[in-house]
């Protein structure tokens, strides 16, 4: 079979991670000076001196990922791909890990976000479990597995054909030395390491080679987490240049022509005629400038006007033009129509505020539209948790694996998206009204997170008697009614 490997194209990787930490400057978009114009450098200079940007490429890539993992994600175990509630022990154990993740180790309690983030910006992102060589041997078995986010470009996935994986290669170093770490699945089962050198020679320690085998129910302690296309398309990079173009603009602007400018014309200033040595009449501009501002009196003349003969015939009239401070309303607009490109090339048109002109109707579907795509995201991110997870409790477990065979954790996300809108709301009631929906749908879709605390609380507050019954609401209706009127 053919074998296709999986990589990232290391220019895209430097371009996207630029607009995404916002050092935007070398894809500048405004004019440029010829390299051989003596002045070329010294121009361009200024120009990224005050060179402005607005990075909303960022916040809208941290905005979707919030969405998706913003809240932490709830799991539970499976057994044979039947819900199983009877491995409490098994649970806390995993649940001291993620902890210990969370708590203990910087690089892993960002291990998720980081990965979830290279997953948005180019379109692919990993997941690492690893033994960290400090806690070899320590005697609490929680500290001797860690997670973390490997840099995109230092794995390799090799699949075939069909697509399936047929080994994964990790790229690190190691004491400044150049390591590789191998990963197969065997027939058996098994997921199969292998540690090299540069060379691809099998390192060894003091027990032998670096040639092991887990049985982590056929699952790697690595996981891509693959998206169809990055979320930075190029058109949003290239709405980003535009906007990073029209605040330089207003910036330069606002230096050249936000001040008052008076420029006069046909009067001549302060200063004294005097004879040449050809005994010509020559006039000698005085050294100070023209006095203006409050309390100044200036008094001027204007320039001569001579005869054919160069004798004076009159003067011409001073005349003083003002140039008022120029709007940046032109700027504000533009830059405003290039944030909305990139809010619709990511999906998020439906925060655009009222002055883009977009109905109440347009704007739930734009929403719902940013909902689908955050569920296609989070297939991934979940399964790749809910991967990582189990490979995690298995490899913690090992001495007794077998007891836990068929086990998987299923992820759920939960997702964070904008609250929805009265008339959403009002929709949502009648259609839970006419049987259209669930409780717990219509609960879900009115904004609520946690579903089962609140509906607990709900069966607390009617066992308690403290909850309003209908005859209640209904005179406090009319109340309210009456009120307004």
């Amino acid at each position: 079979m053919k074998r296709e490997k999986i990589y990232i194209n290391s220019e895209l990787i430097e371009e996207n991670l630029a607009y995404y930490e916002g050092d935007t400057w070398p894809y500048w978009v405004g004019p440029y000076l010829p390299a051989d114009d003596p002045k070329s450098a010294e121009v361009m200079n200024e120009v990224k001196r005050v060179f402005q940007s607005a990075n909303k490429i960022r916040e809208c890539v941290n905005r979707h990922r919030r969405a998706l993992i913003g809240n932490p994600p709830k799991w539970f175990f499976t057994i044979g791909g039947e819900r199983n509630d009877n491995l409490s022990d098994s649970e806390q154990q995993l649940q001291q890990l993620l902890l210990r993740w969370r708590q203990l180790n910087l690089d892993t309690q960002n291990a998720v976000q980081t990965a979830v983030t290279n997953f948005l910006i180019y379109g692919t992102g990993y997941l690492r479990l690893w033994s960290p060589t400090r806690f070899a041997n320590s005697e609490n078995p929680l500290f001797r597995v860690a997670i973390h986010s490997p840099p995109v470009g230092a794995v390799e996935v090799v699949r075939d054909e069909a697509g399936f994986i047929e080994e994964i290669k990790y790229t690190y170093e190691e004491n400044d030395q150049l390591r590789m770490e191998i990963q197969r699945i065997d027939e058996a089962g098994l997921t199969v390491f292998r540690i090299e050198d540069g060379s691809g020679n099998i390192l060894s320690d003091e027990f032998g080679d670096l040639e092991f085998s887990l049985d982590l129910g056929g699952r790697y302690t690595i996981y891509e987490l693959k998206r169809h296309e990055t979320l930075l398309s190029r058109s949003a990079k290239q709405a980003q240049n535009a906007i990073n173009f029209q605040l330089t603009l207003m910036l330069r602007n606002s230096a050249f022509a936000g001040f008052l400018r008076e420029i006069i014309t046909n009067a001549q200033p302060p200063g004294e005629w005097r004879t040449d040595g050809n005994g010509k009449e020559v006039f000698i501009p005085a050294a100070e400038s023209i006095a203006t501002g409050p309390a100044t009196t200036t008094f001027l003349t204007g320039i001569p006007l001579y005869d054919d003969q160069g004798g004076v015939r009159g003067y011409a009239q001073p005349g003083v033009s003002q140039r008022q401070p120029v709007s940046v309303d032109t700027f504000l607009t533009a830059a405003r129509a290039f944030v909305a490109i990139i809010y619709e090339e990511m999906g998020q048109s439906h925060l655009l505020s009222s002055d883009a002109v977009i109905s109440g109707v347009s704007r739930v579907q734009l929403r719902q539209d940013f909902e689908t795509a955050l569920r296609e995201d989070g297939d991934t991110v979940a399964a790749g948790l809910s991967s990582i997870y189990a490979a995690a409790f298995l490899m913690l477990n090992q001495d007794n694996v077998s007891a836990y065979a068929g086990l998987d954790v299923v992820t759920q996300l939960s997702y964070s998206v904008s609250k929805p809108l009265p008339e959403e709301l009002s929709e949502n009631r009648e259609n839970y009204k006419a049987g259209l929906r669930s409780r717990v749908t219509a609960m879900a879709d009115s904004g609520i997170e946690d579903v089962d605390a609140e509906v607990a609380l709900i069966e607390e507050e009617l066992r308690e008697n403290t909850r309003p019954n209908d005859s209640i609401l209904t005179e406090l209706n009319g109340i309210l009614n009456n009120d307004e009127s």
